[in-house]
């Protein structure tokens, strides 16, 4: 990965701690572990139009929402949302 995409990521990951508190990664975190679109249409069953036009959007999905984060071209990253603990 190139100095100025892994910039890049690190500007939109901040974006993200700031305006998405509680987010966290959906699946364990492996160092740039990335999904490509296909991938990302298959494992949850959405279409290519439907992923551009919710990136970075919370969306729900199943019982979890989530935040595709793209990359750049062909290269995205999943978070979902860190359900908060209430006292029982």
């Amino acid at each position: 990965m190139s100095h100025n995409n892994l910039q890049q990521e690190a500007i939109q990951l901040e974006l993200l701690k700031k305006t998405l508190h509680g987010w966290q990664p959906a699946f364990p975190v492996v160092q740039s572990y990335e999904w490509s679109t296909d991938r990302l249409e298959h494992h949850f069953d959405i279409s290519r139009q439907e992923l551009y036009k919710i990136r970075s959007k919370p969306h729900p999905w199943r019982s979890s929402i989530l935040v595709f984060l793209h990359l750049g071209k062909n290269k995205w990253r999943v978070y979902s949302l860190n359900p908060i603990q209430i006292p029982g």
